[in-house]
């Protein structure tokens, strides 16, 4: 899930301008959609390493954080 990581910052932007400028509900409906595959994949790895789903809790506050990083990155670089 690196690669998605990454390209985070990106997304977010290109979201923002097709609620803008294209199709507000046709957006969003994207955006939710990269949403909720995130934590479909994060459970299937869970399962393949047979640990706790419950840590899978942790992990939207674990995004924001992430998220935050990146932009604060990709504006210094």
């Amino acid at each position: 899930m690196g690669a998605i990581n990454h390209s985070a910052p990106l997304i977010d932007v290109f979201t923002v301008y097709s609620m803008i400028f294209v199709d507000f509900t046709a957006a969003l409906l994207a955006w939710l959609a990269v949403l909720g595959v995130q934590p479909l994949c994060a459970a299937y790895a869970f399962r393949l390493d047979r640990e706790k789903y419950r840590y899978l809790l942790m992990m939207p506050l674990q995004q924001l954080a992430n998220r935050q990083m990146m932009y604060l990155v990709l504006i210094h670089s």
